[in-house]
C-alpha cells in the first residue's frame, strides 16, 4: 500500500518517526476519522474548527477523541519545524478506537492548490450516484473514494457531485456545493452533507454581507436553471464550476461568486495574521519569565 505520508517525519502516539519507517494507512483498522488542515505561512488555518469536527465525527461513530487543541497545535508546530515545510496540508487521523482512547497520527500529504486559471475559468464536474453513509462524520471509506476517483479521472473531471437515491445533489465527493440564482445562494440542507469548515466560514461571510442563503433539496434536473455554481473546501476555498456533465454555467464571471472568493481570501489572511500575533505575544511572555 502506497505511503501517503510525505516529507521526513510523521507523528504517531507521542513520537516523531521517519516516514520511511511507517505507513500510516497500514496502521489503521476499525473506525477512522480524519481532518485535512491547510498550513499557510506556518499557520494551521482554522485548526480549532478542524479539531472540533474531529471530536464530533468520533462521537457520531460512538467513540471519543479527547486530545485537546493545545496538544494538536503543538504536534503541528513540531511537524512544520522538523519537516521545514510552511505551506502544505497536514492530515490528522484518529483510529483504532478502544475504551479510553485511540491512536492519533499527523503527517504531511501531497497537496494540490488550483492554479489561478481554474478560478478564472471554472472547473469541470460530473454527477455520480452514491451517498455517504454518515454525512456529518468525516471518515475513511476507501472503496467508495476509489470508485469515485476512477470515474472522475476517466472523464478528466475535477470533482464528482454526489446524487442520492431521490435524484437530489448533496455535495461534492471532497467538497461542499453551492448554486447561485439572481444573487441568492442555494445549497443542500445541512443534515444531508458534511459540515465543511470552509462552508461554515462562507456562511458567516454571507450573513455579514447580507447575501441570502437558502438551504433546500436540489434535484439534478434543476441544474440548468441556475446562473452558476461553486464548490468549497480546505485546499480550494471557493472554486467556480464551469460545467456539470454537459451543462455549462457562467460561474467564473458571476459577480457574487467573485466577491465571495475575495471575501474568503481576506478572512483567511486575517486569521493567519491574528494567529501569528498570538504566537509573538506568547514568545514575548516566555522571554520575560
Amino acid at each position: 500500500m502506497k505511503n501517503e505520508a510525505i516529507r521526513n517525519y510523521i507523528y504517531l502516539n507521542g513520537k516523531f518517526m521517519s516516514t520511511k519507517e511507517i505507513n500510516p494507512l497500514e496502521y489503521m483498522w476499525g473506525d477512522t476519522v480524519y481532518e485535512v488542515v491547510r498550513i499557510r505561512d506556518g499557520v494551521a488555518v482554522y485548526i480549532e474548527d478542524h479539531v472540533e469536527r474531529m471530536r464530533n465525527s468520533a462521537k457520531l461513530l460512538g467513540h471519543t477523541f479527547s486530545l485537546d487543541i493545545e496538544l494538536v497545535e503543538d504536534v503541528i508546530e513540531q511537524l512544520i519545524e522538523r519537516n521545514s515545510e510552511n505551506n502544505m496540508n497536514i492530515k490528522l487521523v484518529a483510529t483504532n478506537f478502544v475504551a479510553g482512547g485511540c491512536d492519533f497520527a499527523a503527517y504531511f500529504i501531497n497537496s494540490f492548490y488550483p492554479p489561478v486559471e481554474m478560478y478564472q475559468n471554472g472547473v469541470h464536474t460530473i454527477l455520480y450516484n452514491t451517498m455517504r453513509e454518515n454525512p456529518h462524520a468525516k471518515t475513511m471509506v476507501r472503496e467508495q473514494r476509489q470508485a469515485i476517483n476512477r470515474e472522475r479521472e476517466k472523464v478528466g473531471a475535477y470533482e464528482a457531485l454526489l446524487v442520492d437515491e431521490h435524484g437530489n445533489i448533496t455535495e461534492g465527493s471532497r467538497s461542499n456545493l453551492f448554486f447561485i440564482k439572481d444573487g441568492k445562494l442555494y445549497t443542500p440542507p445541512s443534515e444531508n452533507v458534511l459540515l465543511g469548515i470552509t462552508r461554515k466560514n462562507l456562511l458567516e461571510i454571507c450573513r455579514e454581507h447580507s447575501i441570502e442563503v437558502i438551504e433546500k433539496e436540489i434535484a439534478a434536473a434543476e441544474i440548468k436553471d441556475f446562473d452558476g455554481a461553486f464548490i468549497t473546501g480546505t485546499s480550494i476555498s471557493v472554486l467556480p464550476i464551469a460545467t456539470i456533465d454537459d451543462i455549462r454555467l457562467g460561474s467564473a464571471s458571476d459577480i457574487t461568486i467573485i466577491k465571495l472568493i475575495n471575501f474568503m481570501k481576506s478572512r483567511a489572511t486575517d486569521y493567519i495574521e491574528r494567529k501569528k500575533l498570538e504566537v509573538e505575544k506568547d514568545n514575548r511572555l516566555l522571554q520575560e519569565m
